[in-house]
Formats: structure tokens, C-alpha cells, sequence
């Protein structure tokens, strides 16, 4: 019952609340990669050397086979909580909820 519901639900949405839906998840995938080369950049960016000495050489090949796939794991973690559900009027506090509530979780179990 509760994929009919989705469906009708559907036909409920506007075209832009389902175009921008749709776009959640590439635009996320692309906004999780674009932060991860900032920070291989500010990491090996002299001002951070300076602060603290870099002991190992990464090259850029190498944090990004490591960074898409990474990347990918994320998706799927926020899909899980539920933050790609599709449904039309949001609350500004559960919405908030579900895109805070994985990023903890996720970091330390990427930090071991």
C-alpha cells in the first residue's frame, strides 16, 4: 500500500518539485567530490605545510580513485536515512534532521 501512496503522490507533485528532486542526487554526488578535492587541496596547500608538516606523499590519481567511491558510499548512507524520499511539503526541521543526522555516523566510521 505504501507504493501506491508514493504514486499518487506523484501525480500530486508539481513538474519542478519532480525535476528538482530528480537532480538531488548527481548534484549531491558532484558537490561530495568537489569538497573532497578542496580539501586534498587545502591539505597540500603550503599554508597548511606550514601548520603542520605533510609525512606522506598522495598523489592527486590516487585520492581520487579512493574519493569516488567514497563519494558514492555517502549516497548511498543519505539514501538510507531516507533524504532522497520524495514527497512535496517539506518541513524545514526534518528536513534538516535527515541531512545532519548521517554525517556524523559516516565521519568516524571514515576516519578508522
Amino acid at each position: 500500500m505504501p507504493f501506491i501512496g508514493r504514486l499518487l503522490n506523484f501525480k500530486k507533485m508539481k513538474r519542478s518539485e519532480l525535476f528538482f528532486s530528480f537532480l538531488l542526487v548527481p548534484l549531491d554526488y558532484a558537490m561530495i567530490v568537489l569538497a573532497g578535492f578542496a580539501a586534498y587541496y587545502l591539505r597540500f596547500s603550503d599554508f597548511f605545510k606550514d601548520l603542520r608538516p605533510v609525512i606522506f606523499e598522495l598523489s592527486l590519481s590516487s585520492y581520487t580513485k579512493a574519493l569516488l567511491p567514497l563519494a558514492f558510499l555517502w549516497l548511498i548512507i543519505f539514501s538510507l536515512t531516507g533524504l532522497y524520499n520524495i514527497h512535496s511539503a517539506r518541513k524545514l526541521f526534518r528536513e534538516l534532521y535527515r541531512v545532519f543526522w548521517p554525517v556524523p555516523p559516516a565521519s568516524c566510521w571514515w576516519s578508522f
